[in-house]
């Protein structure tokens, strides 16, 4: 396998740590436009230069790929990937957010499929047991009753809601759209860069069929992401910070496994999963509509006039 990672920051060294420890791969190329960020994650991982071959740009790198890892921020996200699928790059997966605008979205969904390209979104969650056996008891019951409330500080909520709106609808099997906003600019520096802005507030999606999402991040909590789940009379609370989960049910309270996968362990099994066809990572395609749900809601408040070309500032 030759891999390519775009990238080579938190996530991105932390791909290739999985690639290399289970030899996925020998050798993985990363691009990085810092050498010192190259260096002190190398440093990180404990990988050396033989193992993780360098470039500064895309433009220097050499041969053929079978599968590139995008963990870049979102803004050059939608070029690198049009230059990637030219070089004939058959195989994708990329962080969130995907891309900034529906008119990217269109663009690059079009490339991939008429070069015939697997891409995927890295939203690990559908890995995680915990939400594999909600979905296995959703999947069981006569579900009239269907609820997630997400409540958590200031998490970065426009980053990371994609999240907890995709297992809703991968628990579900349905698609959500966004109802109710009250949403406000974070006053918190983002980590990565003046281009990109936060929000605080709440909003709520609804199901195509039943429940709803709620999604709360308040910057005076402090007890992390608290994940209810709510399948009929089952409840089901997860600690992400201390990773304790918990069922309330008619037959009594226990406690559940709930282990948050790293991305040093999961990638390699992800790309095994990719190969042999039964990746549970969603695809571009799949993520298009939610996508375009959130430019839809987020785009005005940031004080931004909404069009299909409004690149959505968020990361």
């Amino acid at each position: 396998m030759n891999i390519l990672i775009v990238g080579f920051g938190g996530m991105g060294c932390r791909h290739t740590q999985s690639i290399l420890t289970a030899k996925t791969a020998e050798k993985v190329s990363v691009v990085e436009s810092s050498e010192e960020i190259y260096l002190t994650n190398l440093e990180r991982i404990g990988a050396s230069k033989d193992q993780v071959e360098y470039y500064n740009s895309l433009e220097k790198i050499k041969g053929k790929f079978d599968i590139a890892i995008l963990a870049t921020s979102s803004e050059p996200r939608y070029e690198i990937i049009k230059t990637l699928i030219l070089q004939g790059i058959k195989i994708f997966i990329i962080e969130k957010i995907l891309f900034q605008s529906k008119s990217q979205f269109i663009e690059i969904i079009k490339l991939l499929e008429e070069n015939n390209c697997s891409t995927f979104c890295n939203l690990p969650n559908r890995y995680f047991n915990a939400y594999n056996e909600i979905k296995n008891l959703y999947d069981r019951s006569e579900v009239s009753n269907f609820k997630m409330n997400i409540i958590a500080g200031d998490f970065g909520l426009t980053c990371n809601s994609i999240h907890y709106a995709d297992i809703y609808s991968y628990i579900s099997g349905q698609e959500i759209k966004i109802q109710k906003t009250d949403l406000h600019l974070s006053s918190k520096p983002n980590r990565r860069g003046n281009n990109y802005k936060e929000l605080v507030g709440a909003f709520s999606l609804q199901g195509s069929k039943v429940g709803n999402l709620n999604i709360l991040a308040n910057p005076s909590f402090e007890g992390g992401v608290v994940v209810q789940i709510t399948v009929n009379d089952f409840e089901f609370i997860l600690y992400e910070n201390s990773q304790a989960g918990y069922c309330f049910s008619p037959e009594g309270v226990k406690k559940i496994d709930f282990e948050i996968i790293p991305t040093s362990r999961l990638t390699s099994v992800i790309i095994s999963d990719i190969l042999n066809g039964d990746c549970r990572l969603p695809s571009v395609q799949e993520l298009f509509l939610i996508h375009n749900e959130f430019f839809n809601a987020f785009n005005p408040v940031f004080g931004l006039t909404h069009t299909t070309t409004t690149l959505c500032p968020i990361t």
